[in-house]
């Protein structure tokens, strides 16, 4: 789905006009007018295209992308304007509360009923692993998001030197290696 930027208003085309409706695309939608900004959904012609201030797709993989030039023809400043970057920060925002939301209740819960039933035998067990399993569902949702906010230029990575002896010995203590 594409979306046109055009002095603060964003025109998109209606889901009659070969528009996949989807849920990135509503929530950018909502995203959008909860922001104040305008949207309009209406047929886009190409010329609009031309002389927009920015463009941009979303969908399920690409979420929000920015679209520098349109058959060569830059868009605005030809980088991701300022209601994009905007747009993509706010749906980072939700996809990762949405998705730690329900996590930390089935990590609370388990840890509750762990204290309650204890480690020991077979539900232990199995609410030890729940409790595991969600920890690294958790790491793997802020890595998503790191990795979503790196490629929008939102975060940066520092090097850093490592001792590689304490972080070797607790990968053997953490892995029983």
């Amino acid at each position: 789905n594409i979306f046109v930027i055009r002095d603060g208003k964003i025109v998109t085309p209606p889901l009659g006009a070969s528009v996949l409706p989807g849920i990135t695309r509503d929530s950018v939608i909502t995203l959008a007018r909860e922001m104040g900004i305008p949207v309009v959904e209406a047929l886009v012609p190409r010329e609009m295209l031309y002389i927009a201030d920015e463009v941009f797709f979303t969908g399920t993989a690409a979420e929000v992308s920015p679209i520098r030039s349109i058959d060569k023809i830059t868009i605005g400043a030809g980088r991701r304007g300022p209601i994009t970057e905007k747009l993509q920060t706010a749906l980072l925002n939700s996809i990762s509360h949405d998705l730690r939301s329900p996590l930390a209740i089935i990590q609370g819960q388990a840890s509750i009923l762990q204290r309650t039933l204890g480690k020991g035998g077979q539900r232990g067990r199995s609410l030890g692993y729940i409790i595991a399993a969600s920890h690294r569902m958790n790491a793997m949702i802020r890595d998503l998001v790191d990795s979503a906010r790196q490629e929008s230029g939102q975060l940066a990575l520092e090097k850093q030197k490592v001792e590689m002896r304490p972080f070797v010995c607790d990968l053997l203590e953490r892995y029983a290696l």
